[in-house]
C-alpha cells in the first residue's frame, strides 16, 4: 500500500525501544517480540503487526488486543480502514482467486471472500497490495509477471467502497498491463477515482513512459505529457524513478529521483500538477 509508516528507535540505557507513527505527531510503542518472533509492520491506527511464524502468517493488532493466524501463502497484502483491517492472500495452489479477510473490531471471524485473478498470477514474483483511502473506499492490487510470456505484466485492480462489504473489479477480466507490461513499483490512489501507479521498464529510463493516472478508479489509465527535466538530467546512462507523490492543497506533486552514471551529481526533482497529466518543476 501507500500509506507511509515512520518508525523511531529510542535507547534507554541498554534498552532499546520502537515506535510507530503514521503522521510523524503521535507515536505508539511497537512490540519486537510476539510468540518469540520478531514483528513488522505497524500499520494503520491498530498498529497491524505481522510475522511468519513457522507455516503461518501471523497478524497482531495490539490495540484491538486480537491475534489472527493465516496459512503462509506465496502472496500476501494487507491495509486498515478504520475499524476494518484487510489481509489478503495467494497460493500456488488456487490459481484463479486471491483470499481477502475482512477482519472487524468486535467480531471474533472475518469475512472472507474470493475475488478471480489471472490465472498466470501464480508465481513466486507475484504481489498483493492494499491501499485505504478512508473508512470506506479500499482498493486491492494483484500485479505480476507471467510466467511464461516474458514481460508480459498483468494487473487485477478491485476497488470496495462500502468498508469491504462487495469488491468491484475496476477493468476488464485478465487485463494487461496495456503498454508497460513490466513489474509494478509504486501507486497510490487520491479517492475512489483518481490515482497514479508507475512501473519499471526496461526499454525506457523516462518516468512518464511508464508512469499511468486514472481517472474512473482504475478502469482505464492514460499517459503522462512529457516532464519537463532540468538541463542535467541525461537518459544515457541514467534512469529516473518516483520517490514520493501526494497531494496538498488543490496541487499534486511527485518527488523525482535519479540514479546511473550519466546522472551523477543530480539531485532529486520535484514537479507539481493540477490536472496529473501535465506537470511542471516546483519552483521554475
Amino acid at each position: 500500500g501507500e500509506n507511509p509508516v515512520y518508525t523511531l528507535t529510542v535507547k534507554n540505557g541498554e534498552k532499546l525501544s520502537r515506535f510507530v507513527s503514521a503522521d510523524l505527531l503521535s507515536w505508539r510503542e511497537m512490540p519486537e517480540i510476539f510468540e518469540g518472533v520478531e514483528l513488522k509492520g505497524g500499520v494503520g491506527d491498530a498498529g497491524m503487526l505481522y510475522a511468519v511464524i513457522g507455516e503461518e502468517m501471523v497478524i497482531h493488532l495490539p490495540d484491538w488486543g486480537k491475534t489472527m493466524h493465516f496459512p503462509k501463502d506465496n502472496a500476501f497484502g494487507y491495509g486498515m480502514a478504520g475499524d476494518v483491517a484487510f489481509v489478503a492472500t495467494k497460493s500456488r495452489g488456487n490459481l484463479e482467486f486471491c483470499t481477502v479477510y475482512k477482519l472487524v473490531k468486535g467480531q471474533e471471524e472475518p469475512v472472507v471472500t474470493e475475488l478471480a485473478i489471472h490465472p498466470r498470477n501464480y508465481f513466486e514474483s507475484a504481489g498483493i497490495d492494499f491501499q485505504t483511502v478512508n473508512d470506506k473506499v479500499s482498493f486491492l492490487i494483484v500485479s505480476g509477471l507471467d510466467k511464461y510470456e516474458e514481460k508480459e505484466g498483468f494487473l487485477d485492480i478491485y476497488r470496495t467502497t462500502d468498508g469491504g462489504k462487495t469488491w468491484e473489479a475496476m477493468q476488464e477480466k485478465y487485463a494487461p498491463t496495456w503498454d508497460t507490461h513490466e513489474d509494478l513499483v509504486m501507486w497510490k490512489f487520491f479517492d475512489e477515482n483518481i490515482g497514479l501507479r508507475t512501473h519499471e521498464c526496461y526499454t525506457t529510463n523516462a518516468l512518464e513512459d511508464r508512469t499511468r493516472v486514472t481517472f474512473d478508479g482504475g478502469k482505464s489509465w492514460q499517459r503522462l505529457s512529457e516532464l519537463p527535466y532540468g538541463p542535467d538530467v541525461s537518459f544515457f546512462y541514467g534512469y529516473s524513478y518516483v520517490i514520493d507523490w501526494g497531494y496538498t492543497n488543490g496541487v499534486y506533486w511527485m518527488v523525482a529521483g535519479f540514479d546511473g552514471d550519466s546522472m551523477e551529481g543530480v539531485e532529486d526533482e520535484i514537479f507539481i500538477s493540477t490536472d496529473l497529466l501535465n506537470w511542471e518543476r516546483a519552483g521554475k
